[in-house]
């Protein structure tokens, strides 16, 4: 009989270069409640501008809509 070998899980994805993600986590429970994501293309000089921008639309998304 050969041992078993336990790996813990793993999970991969791919993102596209300029993509921000967001992640709100419950502090108790250390649970994420919501992932928002935004992708775009930041031209230099204009960075903050846009990222605040793609921030202010993706959380404008929360709270998701109750099913």
């Amino acid at each position: 009989m050969y041992p078993v070998l336990a790996t813990p899980a793993v999970d991969v994805r791919e993102y596209r270069d300029g993509t921000m993600i967001i992640d709100l986590v419950d502090a108790s429970t250390k649970q994420m409640v919501w992932r928002g994501t935004a992708t775009d293309t930041f031209s230099p000089g204009a960075e903050a501008q846009k990222a605040g921008e793609a921030v202010e639309k993706t959380l404008a998304e929360y709270p998701p809509p109750a099913n």
